[in-house]
């Protein structure tokens, strides 16, 4: 297996644990190929989350913490994802995690949280809550 996929199933792990923690019930596909990540109920609010880890991509002096949200190469580019795919995007770096609501973000092919410097000291976005939904 190749390494992304232990990264990807350590950022689903992190969320599952924080839903969880916050007394949320988790429930995740029995398929690798699933419409989404989980799905997660709070009482009656059902959220159907994917799940993206962030990459430092350098560009002049900063690195920004950035994922791709568009997914499988098509021949005219990568695919995009529906305005009602999902409830939320949630985003993992190094043990820090944001719950996105996906209406937010649809539109985009990528999203960016915020930056590190050379120091590698990071500067996340505060548009962000940290895992508030």
């Amino acid at each position: 297996m190749d390494s992304s996929h232990y990264t990807g199933a350590s950022s689903e792990a992190l969320i599952v644990y924080k839903l969880l923690a916050s007394n949320i019930d988790v429930f995740t596909p029995a398929s690798f190929h699933s419409s989404c990540d989980m799905l997660a109920l709070d009482g009656s609010k059902l959220m159907k989350i994917q799940v993206k880890t962030l990459s430092r991509i350098k560009s002049g002096n900063f690195y920004y913490l950035q994922t791709r949200l568009r997914y499988g190469p098509v021949s005219n580019g990568y695919q995009t994802h529906e305005k009602d795919t999902f409830t939320h995007l949630a985003v993992v770096f190094e043990g820090h995690s944001w719950m996105i609501p996906w209406e937010l973000v649809w539109e985009k092919k990528s999203f960016s949280i915020g930056r590190c410097d050379d120091e590698g000291t990071l500067r996340f976005n505060s548009k962000w809550d940290r895992f508030k939904y």
